[in-house]
């Protein structure tokens, strides 16, 4: 009577084409009573849960079914191995209705996957280029300012993370340890450079975590690059079915790291000059030259730059969203009474692919003269030359 109520509470399995109905498993199941056996087995769970029986060829079938519910309803005896019951894979290894539920699915309706005996493992299965790098963003891709995670988890236990917009060297070994403690899922990217370039880029880094139980999980993602005071990437999800979902959280910096930006040199006054540098420009020119390598380095000479005669040449630069300026400074410790031109040698090492406008504000510009102010595409190694015109002295033919 006891299993009859069972049969008549429990299973309550709908009608699917080709399925079983609650008649026929409970049938099924009445006719097996008495059959179940339980195996020795040397060792316990091995390969995937769901050998309930243990039987030697380790096949999950109605025996397995028969043995579980003997278990939970009927003789209650021992198992055999829990582990191997424990299909659904509580932190208790404790063998309930719910890996009932798993085994009947498994058997009888999705004919899906069974978690392994193993364990949880999560892995790096591939990355992007530097988006800098990019013809075209990916369609639907968020803002460069929002640091994302994707994330998709199926009914064959699987995780899949994509982290959008991942900070890291231009020049990268991608990898990460993952670790999976306590319902916590802890991704620790990692920078594993080789050969580092001197600047960051932005990627899309695609993880796979097999073999995961349902549940309820804090995801926390632990990044090499991520700004002093922005949030960390730390979400909860809600794994009990399958499911997906997005998470992003703001970056106050691009692509997360600092450029190293300085004046490297400077000539003497060109009025003093035995002769001019061959190939120079007149000096009613006021010109920029540049150079953008494979190592990310911009190199700038700014030609014909108009200072004080005995200054302590200097500079402010910035660079924000894409524009680069130098703020030139005429640091002077002993004035003279006259101004001169200079070449001035500036150099921004770890300066991501893509267009810049680069501005520069002169101490001693002309009223009314054209300004530095011109659009570089460093999508690429390049090199290039930007003049204009200066109406007075300092810019005028000796």
């Amino acid at each position: 009577m006891r299993f009859k109520h069972t049969c008549s509470g429990l299973f309550r399995l709908p009608d699917r084409p080709g399925g079983f109905t609650t008649v026929l498993l409970c049938a099924l199941l009445l006719l097996s009573f008495g059959t179940a056996s339980a195996y020795a087995q040397e060792t316990c769970c091995q390969d995937v849960r769901g050998n309930v029986d243990c039987s030697p060829d380790g096949v999950v079938d109605i025996g397995d079914l028969t043995a579980l519910i003997d278990f939970l309803f009927i003789s209650q005896a021992s198992l055999c191995c829990p582990e191997e019951a424990n299909l659904n894979a509580d932190r208790e290894v404790v063998v309930d209705i719910g890996d009932l539920t798993a085994l009947i699915d498994y058997l009888f309706i999705s004919q899906g996957s069974l978690l392994s005996c193993e364990g949880p493992s999560g892995s790096v299965v591939g990355y992007s280029t530097c988006k800098s790098l990019l013809e075209e963003k990916p369609q639907g891709d968020p803002p460069l300012d929002q640091d994302c995670i994707d994330y998709s988890y199926g009914e064959n236990y699987t995780l899949t993370i994509k982290h959008i917009n991942a900070g890291f060297n231009c020049c990268p070994v991608i990898a990460a340890e993952i670790d999976i403690t306590d319902f916590t899922i802890t991704i620790n990217e990692l920078d594993s450079v080789i050969e580092p370039c001197a600047c960051l880029c932005l990627f899309d880094v695609d993880y796979e975590i097999a073999n995961l139980p349902p549940g309820e999980y804090r995801l926390i993602v632990i990044e090499p690059y991520r700004p002093f005071g922005d949030d960390e990437l730390d979400v909860v999800i809600d794994l009990r079915n399958p499911t997906s979902g997005t998470h992003c959280v703001y970056r106050s910096e691009y692509p997360w790291g600092d450029w190293f930006t300085g004046v490297t040199a400077h000539s003497t006054c060109k009025s003093q000059m035995l002769a001019r540098p061959v190939s120079d420009p007149p000096s009613d020119q006021d010109c920029i030259d540049f150079s953008y390598s494979e190592n990310y380095t911009l190199t700038i000479k700014h030609i014909n730059a108009g200072f004080n005669c005995c200054p302590v040449i200097a500079a402010e630069i910035d660079v924000t969203d894409f524009t680069i300026t130098i703020n030139e400074l005429d640091s002077l410790i002993n004035p003279c009474e006259c101004l001169c031109l200079f070449d001035v040698d500036y150099q921004i090492t770890g300066l991501p692919p893509g267009e810049y406008r680069l501005i520069v504000i002169e101490p001693y510009k002309p009223s009314g003269d054209e300004e530095l102010d011109l659009v570089i595409d460093l999508s690429a190694p390049t090199s290039g030359t930007h003049c204009v015109f200066r109406s007075q002295y300092p810019w005028e033919t000796y």
